[in-house]
């Protein structure tokens, strides 16, 4: 383990003590609730409201998670392994690591989230322009990373190894942003230019969205049913079927400026990422409004990601950081 990663499990024991003593506080006010309470009947429900919460508290803290809305930020600025210099697109994989793109340092970290530190680095020097990673997604099944490359505004496939596998896009002249891979093997890709883009596997161009029906797509998620695009042109997070035709509006009032986004633990809801609200934004599926998430302790975040191991942590991207959003 290097002195860096120590460094940040040093941090984070020193965290879950702060985490204790706001527990306590956070106890004290919500009796502060009941006293105020003004019928015994109110009473009574605000006390029934109050030992819930807390128990649910002291269930997250014995299993060694902390308590709700509490921020924990790891690594920092610089251009050597474990540093990121614009944070953007990330990826969690089955048995946990975190996969970022590190856009100006042209290259994407897989880092290992326990012992915090770099397992791999993905990086490559054949193209015209640098490697500006914005997005990544894993067909795990095949170790091939696929990521959207704004430099040479490319799609990049590579192996775990960073052999190239393959490089699509250009031919459609697209500028990526998003990119995700659907359930039935496809992969879908935000362009800047205002189209949402189909391919198969192997790079064929398969449908685009119709002019006009998006503006600035930036983050992607996809289900069995849907494509959740956030608008970052318009404030919003649309809703496509696999045929690329338009749903739904989401979030239109409580967003602005939305990047990226991710299905919550149970599937039926999505938290995005509201870059100029400065927070993360948690709806269901159908578009209704459930929370703001991280208000005051988020700076611009990017994209967003949910552990596979800690249903309560979120992984969020900032420009020179990386923060832990427990929810």
């Amino acid at each position: 383990m290097n002195e860096y990663a120590e460094q940040e499990i040093h941090s984070w024991k020193q965290h879950k003590t702060v985490l204790h003593k706001a527990g306590q506080r956070l106890t004290t006010q919500r009796h502060f609730t009941i006293i105020q309470a003004t019928s015994m009947k109110d009473k009574c429900e605000a006390t029934k409201a109050v030992y819930d919460e807390t128990q649910s508290d002291l269930e997250r803290v014995n299993k060694g998670y902390p308590i709700k809305e509490s921020v924990l930020e790891v690594f920092g600025k610089g251009s050597m392994p474990e540093q990121f210099n614009w944070a953007m697109g990330i990826y969690i994989k089955n048995n946990g690591q975190w996969v970022i793109c590190d856009e100006e340092n042209h290259r994407v970290q897989v880092i290992d989230p326990i012992k915090l530190c770099c397992d791999l680095i993905l990086q490559f020097h054949a193209f015209p322009n640098p490697f500006d990673p914005w997005n990544v997604t894993v067909d795990e099944d095949n170790d091939q990373y696929f990521m959207s490359d704004r430099g040479n505004g490319q799609v990049v496939v590579s192996s775990g190894q960073s052999k190239i596998l393959n490089c699509f896009g250009r031919k459609e002249g697209i500028k990526p942003t998003g990119v995700c891979l659907s359930p039935d093997g496809f992969i879908f890709i935000g362009d800047y230019k205002g189209y949402v883009r189909k391919y198969n596997k192997s790079g064929e161009h398969i449908a685009r969205t119709e002019k006009g029906q998006v503006s600035l797509p930036s983050g992607l998620i996809v289900n069995k049913k849907c494509i959740f695009v956030s608008d970052y042109g318009r404030n919003r997070v649309h809703v496509l079927n696999h045929q690329m035709q338009s749903i739904r509006d989401i979030g239109k009032g409580h967003l602005e400026d939305p990047m990226g986004l991710c299905f919550d633990h149970q599937q039926d809801g999505i938290y995005v990422c509201d870059y100029g609200g400065q927070r993360v934004v948690h709806f269901n599926c159908d578009g209704e409004f459930l929370s703001y998430k991280g208000q005051g302790q988020l700076e611009k975040p990017r994209f967003i990601a949910l552990c596979k191991d800690n249903p309560y942590r979120l992984v969020v991207t900032q420009e020179y950081c990386i923060k832990l959003l427990y929810i």
